[in-house]
């Protein structure tokens, strides 16, 4: 699953024969072997405390030390003029 919130992972899960991993477990996981802790940036603000709960989801909550937002929406994040 390619969206960082990992929506519709466990449906996925339970449709799919083989495994279905998110890119936010991925990256989370990843962070995790390549350092003590990690933070995040996201998009907009709404998104922090999905993204908590993902990372204690995750079993890695710990690790992740902060969660930042850019205020950018996603769709923006194209636009060069959304740069700042």
């Amino acid at each position: 699953m390619a969206c960082f919130g990992d929506p519709g992972l466990d449906a996925a899960r339970e449709l799919a024969a083989g495994p279905v991993i998110g890119i936010a477990e991925a990256a989370m996981h990843t962070a995790v072997l390549l350092g003590r802790s990690f933070s995040i940036v996201t998009t907009l603000s709404r998104t922090i405390g999905h993204t908590r709960d993902l990372a204690r989801r995750y079993v890695i909550a710990d690790a992740c030390q902060a969660v930042h937002a850019c205020g950018i929406p996603v769709l923006d994040l194209d636009d060069p003029a959304s740069a700042r």
